[in-house]
């Protein structure tokens, strides 16, 4: 390392190099004083702790951080000083080719170093953007700077932004020559840019997955009795103009956008999901079977053939939130949150039928953390959301209906605050089971879970539900979404 960095340049094999020595040894390299680009390809090559050391600690780090990819730094979860944020150059590193990139670099940085500077600064390059809009030309102020081959020159040299990227520079290239195609060209890229910035702008996301939160919403809010629904005609008509905004002119996003743009637009779209999903949520809850109200359902032949309080469903409609498990139902566990399904008369898909079924009669909806129709393909890490997949807003025939299989719904378990004499403090702990459900027949193993846990078996008859049964698809995901976002 002493003999490259006393010499003119970095030699191509030093990064292969400093893959093969120790975290000990550059631990130690970091503290010399060495050439800048050295010491950042030291750095470079080096983990995320000691990646954290560095620019937490080395004065050097205020201006050798732009060497480091910032974007590599930030989603490797890297806490940076408040002189670092600051910086303009900090920001620059930030935008991106779009705002899907834009607003996922920024969640990922203030998942570690929210700042209220920041957040001015993101308002206040947005709000430039938008102010670039000339409504004579339809279309951003500096397009009309550029309108001959003579003035193109300048744009291969200048920088490329937001307004000015790629693919914006190639069709002015491209039809130069054709002012009135340029002309339509740049007023639509003008258009797509608008909307994506005043989207974001209004409500700190992506236009996407905006859209996906407003369908979800007008969705269900229009299946619900008119006393019932969490929007007025005046919010479904303004949230109808956000997921169609692509479909305005310019100036009615433009219009859209002044008119609310001193409102906390967040804060109502937030408060209008919360609303639609805890009145979905606590519909979910209000229709699960309950044995216990449905004394008619009770055999008593095979009460007495079990020795365990034994009901038999032979046709009758329902819907029961299961959980179905290879072993038996352990109340402590160290996940997180739990996987449950929603089935009914017509969908009795379940994750696994071969071990025990659980069947629940009642749910804290306050404690769902995601609904989804099929399987979400959820996670238990903590660090990460638990799925992909968009929370649904949806009725229970909705979502028992997907010919998709069988539904998801996560649940978020509760912590042991402290020790209570049977679980550990700081474990998880899993709703406990209302009964066990047994298709088609009660075996041995259900009967005797039955009795362990003193709750009842509910047998449901499946030939006599077998003509109303949704016709069961298997289908990859049409729809992909963003992990890092949604």
């Amino acid at each position: 390392v002493d003999k490259v960095n006393n010499s003119k340049e970095i030699p191509k094999y030093f990064n292969e190099f400093l893959s093969g020595i120790s975290s000990n040894a550059v631990e130690q390299l970091v503290k010399e004083d060495l050439r800048d680009d050295v010491l950042t390809s030291i750095v470079r090559n080096s983990s995320t702790e000691l990646k954290q050391q560095f620019i937490s600690k080395n004065p050097k780090a205020l201006h050798l951080y732009k060497d480091l990819n910032v974007k590599q730094l930030v989603n490797e979860g890297i806490e940076f000083p408040t002189e670092i944020l600051k910086q303009e150059t900090f920001f620059e590193e930030l935008k991106g080719k779009d705002f899907v990139e834009f607003r996922r670099n920024m969640n990922r940085l203030f998942s570690k170093n929210y700042s209220q500077e920041l957040e001015k600064r993101i308002k206040d390059y947005q709000e430039n953007i938008i102010s670039e809009y000339d409504s004579e030309t339809k279309m951003f102020k500096e397009y009309s700077k550029f309108d001959s081959r003579e003035k193109l020159r300048e744009l291969d040299n200048s920088k490329s932004t937001y307004i000015l990227d790629d693919s914006v520079k190639y069709d002015m290239h491209k039809y130069i020559d054709d002012k009135e195609k340029l002309k339509e060209v740049l007023q639509k890229a003008t258009s797509d840019k608008l909307s994506a910035v005043i989207v974001d702008r209004l409500f700190s996301d992506t236009k996407n997955n905006v859209e996906i939160n407003i369908n979800e919403m007008l969705r269900y809010n229009g299946k619900l009795s008119e006393n019932e629904r969490a929007l007025d005609d005046k919010k479904t008509a303004f949230y109808n103009n956000i997921k169609s905004i692509d479909t305005l002119t310019s100036d009615e996003k433009l219009a859209i956008y002044n008119s609310v743009k001193d409102e906390n637009m967040i804060g109502e779209l937030y408060n209008d999901i919360s609303a639609l999903r805890n009145l979905s949520y606590k519909k979910i809850s209000e229709s699960l079977y309950k044995s216990k109200d449905n004394s008619e359902d009770l055999s008593f032949d095979e009460t007495q053939r079990n020795d365990t309080t034994t009901y038999k469903l032979n046709g009758k409609p329902f819907n029961m939130l299961v959980r179905s498990l290879r072993g038996k139902y352990k109340e402590e566990t160290n996940n997180k949150n739990s996987s449950y399904s929603l089935i009914s008369s017509s969908n009795m898909k379940v994750f696994d039928e071969e071990g025990y079924i659980y069947g629940y009669d009642s749910i804290d909806y306050e404690s769902i953390v995601n609904v989804y129709e099929c399987d979400s393909f959820s996670l238990n890490t903590e660090d990460k959301n638990v799925t992909d997949r968009p929370n649904r807003i949806m009725t229970p025939e909705e979502i028992t209906d997907s010919d998709s299989g069988y539904s998801e719904i996560n649940i978020k378990n509760k912590i042991n605050e402290k020790y209570d004499g049977k679980s550990t403090k700081g474990k998880y702990k899993e709703m406990k089971p209302s009964y066990i459900l047994a298709l088609d027949k009660a075996n041995p193993e259900l009967v005797e879970e039955s009795k362990r846990l003193n709750i009842p078996l509910v047998v449901v008859d499946r030939v006599k539900y077998k003509d109303r049964q949704v016709n069961y698809k298997y289908k990859e995901d049409e729809v992909k979404y963003d992990i890092d976002i949604n």
